[in-house]
């Protein structure tokens, strides 16, 4: 009964984010852009995000990368330390980030938000579906078409969802983010 509770509250606080959001316009060239990814929580989907990461054409400064729960395996020494770690005490009582928490990781006002995590979470979805960024992509859940831009659909695990994203992103023309 509490947990039904704690995810429709859950769920309306997302819908009420998303209604009151403010995308920022988009740099004409990719390589001006900003980028925000929220990674997966299991280990080879990690290794695969960051494998994509690496693709991603942008100095390390223009690219935040957050996790939850987890700082991610296999950090590239780029990243080392600048991972920002969302932890049990950083959320509500929703299981959401806390509202200091979302406005701090929007602060760098991403151009491209990208959630490579569960399809299901909650608190990835309003982090990247709620951002100002003008691009926000995340894997398919039908219920979640409303904080995305483009979705990756049909992929089980995180780790193809990555590969899948990769592939997908290098068709994009003109491109959302450069790719190596």
């Amino acid at each position: 009964m509490i947990e039904s509770a704690r995810s429709a509250f859950a769920r309306r606080a997302l819908r009420e984010s998303l209604e009151r959001r403010s995308p920022i316009g988009a740099e004409p060239d990719p390589r001006s852009r900003s980028v925000m990814i929220v990674l997966p929580d299991d280990e080879p989907g990690q290794r695969a995000s960051w494998s994509f990461i690496r693709s991603i054409d942008l100095e390390a400064a223009r690219i935040q990368v957050v996790g939850l729960g987890s700082t991610g395996v296999g950090v590239p020494d780029a990243f080392a330390g600048h991972v920002r770690v969302i932890g049990e005490s950083d959320l509500d009582w929703r299981r959401l980030p806390q509202r200091s928490v979302r406005d701090e990781v929007w602060a760098s006002r991403p151009h491209v938000a990208i959630n490579l995590s569960a399809p299901d979470s909650l608190a990835a979805a309003i982090l990247v579906g709620a951002s100002p960024a003008q691009v926000r992509v995340g894997r398919y859940d039908l219920s979640r078409e409303s904080c995305y831009d483009l979705m990756i659909q049909g992929e089980p695990t995180a780790e193809r969802a990555a590969d899948v994203l990769s592939r997908l992103l290098q068709k994009v023309d003109p491109p959302i983010l450069p790719l190596r």
